[in-house]
């Protein structure tokens, strides 16, 4: 495919073959490529969680999810992206994506446990370091957490 003539369109996942379609590319970042194990990643809370795809023209390429906690925290999970789509901000769409359908819910703050090396990429996005959260299969984790504007 010509690197020119890609486009990308973030979806909000409505549809089950969506949603199969954004598993299965978290399969391949966490689980094949990240050595995640498979437990980790299917962790039940898909079904109570809102998804977001982005697609290169009509291939997946990125997702995230987020879900409602108590408070009206938006817990901001599993975001991927493949790999030959790095570094053209299909991350930073997916975040935006995520963080835009938080709000119009009217959750106060989002927070996500970031990969060590990812800490000032979500910083400059807004979040803050919030402490310490745990390690994954040899990935160090850390706490981030924005405060969202409320527009629902």
């Amino acid at each position: 495919m010509n690197q020119a003539s890609v486009e990308f369109h973030l979806v909000r996942v409505t549809r089950p073959d969506h949603l199969v379609l954004a598993k299965d590319l978290r399969h391949e970042v966490f689980v094949v490529e990240q050595g995640i194990p498979e437990e980790v990643d299917n962790d039940g809370w898909d079904v109570r969680s809102m998804h977001v795809l982005v697609f290169a023209n009509d291939q997946p390429a990125a997702t995230g999810r987020w879900r409602e906690e108590p408070e009206s925290w938006a817990d901001l999970s599993r975001i991927a992206v493949l790999p030959q789509y790095r570094g053209k901000g299909l991350g930073k769409m997916v975040i935006e994506g995520l963080l835009a359908w938080a709000e119009e819910a009217a959750m106060r703050r989002a927070w996500l446990t970031a990969h060590g090396h990812l800490v000032d990429y979500y910083e400059n996005m807004g979040f803050e370091h919030s402490g310490e959260a745990d390690e994954v299969a040899g990935h160090p984790l850390i706490r981030m957490e924005k405060a969202l504007a409320r527009i629902g």
